[in-house]
Parts: structure tokens; sequence; C-alpha cells
């Protein structure tokens, strides 16, 4: 609410040693940090012949969240949030994931010996286990208007679907309890830097990112390709998520060079989508909100 101002108008009578109370409802429409630095009460008598004033210094400063998407509102919901992968090598390895059987060396505990197995070979076999790791995710937000352009686009529908996309994401991690990091281009109103965040998980954490979107000034977004350089540190997560509002050659080059990794990667677009763009072998590509493709051939 910088720069605006309200007008609250109430009629009441005040007699000696009473006090009046009046609270004001607001219906939060915009996420953002708005502040409210000063309070101007103004009264007069019933016939207006005398009026005085009374300034109030409040300094208090009201954080509207983004509302998250609803899952109707989602063309199709990011899947693998949870869980475990399968790695090829780790300290130990994971008995509730079984590769198959294979013959008793004398090294592996009585409890893994299947006897099924060991009945129709006629000799010890054991079950063998498979390695894993837990599953960790970058949710990576590009607040740029366009390729090659970083001018204002504060306010835009379609970036405030995409943050709202975010949130999202944010509490679906946290329900799954899944370690997760925010990155975005977009600057923070507080620390006046593009975001980066440690991974971490939990309610609290996800929380702490939604107020990190309310502080989100997306006219102040710095492009993407040095932010790729300089913010995105190689990251070991096991899958990406990249929410934009176009697709472009960079952000495809950056999608295959982490699936050559073996990441997985997934691009959400709140924007227009050409045949060309979905690479099945590189990435998965969704359109956020029922948005329809375009031609081949549109301009």
């Amino acid at each position: 609410m910088r720069g605006e101002v309200r007008f609250v108008p109430s009629f009441f009578a005040v007699k000696g040693y009473q006090k009046i109370s009046r609270t004001w409802k607001v219906k939060c429409l915009k996420r953002g940090v708005f502040e409210i630095r000063r309070v101007d009460l103004v009264c007069s008598d019933l016939i207006g012949l005398s009026a005085f004033s009374h300034t109030a210094l409040t300094h208090a400063r009201l954080t509207v969240l983004p509302r998250p998407l609803e899952d109707d509102q989602l063309i199709s919901q990011p899947q693998y949030l949870n869980g475990e992968v399968v790695v090829r090598r780790q300290l130990l390895d994971d008995p509730f994931f079984i590769a198959g059987v294979q013959e008793y060396t004398g090294l592996e505990p009585m409890n893994r010996i299947h006897w099924a197995a060991t009945a129709r070979e006629g000799k010890l076999m054991v079950r063998k286990n498979q390695y894993t790791s837990r599953k960790n995710l970058s949710i990576l937000l590009n607040t740029q208007p366009s390729p090659g352009k970083s001018g204002r686009m504060d306010g835009d529908s379609d970036l405030e679907d995409c943050i709202r996309f975010c949130a999202y994401l944010f509490s679906a991690a946290a329900d799954a309890d899944t370690p997760f990091r925010f990155l975005c281009n977009g600057t923070d109103g507080d620390t006046e830097k593009a975001v980066s965040t440690a991974e971490s998980w939990g309610t609290a954490f996800a929380l702490e990112q939604c107020r990190t979107l309310s502080r989100l000034l997306a006219d102040q977004t710095k492009p993407l390709d040095l932010f790729l350089q300089e913010d995105v540190p190689p990251l070991s997560s096991a899958e990406w998520i990249l929410v934009s509002t176009y697709v472009d050659e960079q952000i495809k080059d950056f999608a295959r060079e982490k699936a050559k990794s073996g990441v997985r990667v997934s691009v959400f677009v709140r924007g227009l989508l050409l045949p060309s763009d979905f690479e099945k072998d590189a990435y998965s590509l969704y359109a956020l909100k029922g948005r329809e493709t375009a031609k081949e051939d549109a301009p």
C-alpha cells in the first residue's frame, strides 16, 4: 500500500472513560509486502464546530502470500516428487529394493536367503538388493518476460500463474517430505539480489519460500543467461523443474545438459508452445492452466 491512502469513515459518540474499537476487514487480491507507515485519526463534534487530528506511526508490514494453483487448474501435475531413486553405488544397499537373487557367497546375512530359489536351484540363493538414494528437487523460476529481454513484467497474469505454481510445488514437496531448493532470477525485495537458496525440507522451509515469492520484484529481473552462469552452480539434484512464461533454445540447452547427466527435467510453461518445443528424450514439457499449443507455422 505504499503511496496509497485509504479512508475508513465511522460515526459514533464517545462518553467519558469509554473506548471505541473499529475493525477494518480487507480481502487480499494481490501478493506482495505492503507497508502501513502511519494512521491519521481525524475527529470532529456532531455539528462540526471543532475538529482535531492525531497521527500514530505504525511501521506495520503485511505480507500477502501467493495463492497456490489448485489441482484442477493444472493440465498435468508433476510426479515423482517423493521416494527413492536407484543409483549405481551407495554406502549401504536398500533392503526394500530387490534386484533379483544370486548365489550365496558366505558374506550375506542368513535372513537374506531366498528359500524358494534355493529349493529350485539346489543351492543356497540370497536376495540381491539395489542401492538407492533419496530424491531431491531444484525449482527454477524464470521471471524474464521474453528471450533476451529483462524489462518490466510486474503484474503480468502469466507470470503470476507461474509464481502460484511455484507455491503449489513448495507445498507438494513439503507434504512429500522431499528436500528442495528454490532459484529465481527475479529480485528479492529484502536482499535486492536474485534468489538461490540452500537445500532444505519441511513445512517451515516451504512457507519461507512462499514469503520469498511475496517479496519477488519481477520488474527487476536478471537476464536468464547471466543467472544460469553466475547463480546456478552445478547442483546434484535428482530432478529439476523449470517454470517460465516461454521456452527458447537457452532453456532447452539447459534442460538437455541436465538430462545428459541422468537428471530428470520437467519444464512448465504458461505461454505459447510449438510442436517443435517438445523433446521427449531430453525433457518433459507441460503447459500450465490449459494453454493450448500453437501450430508450427504460427507467428
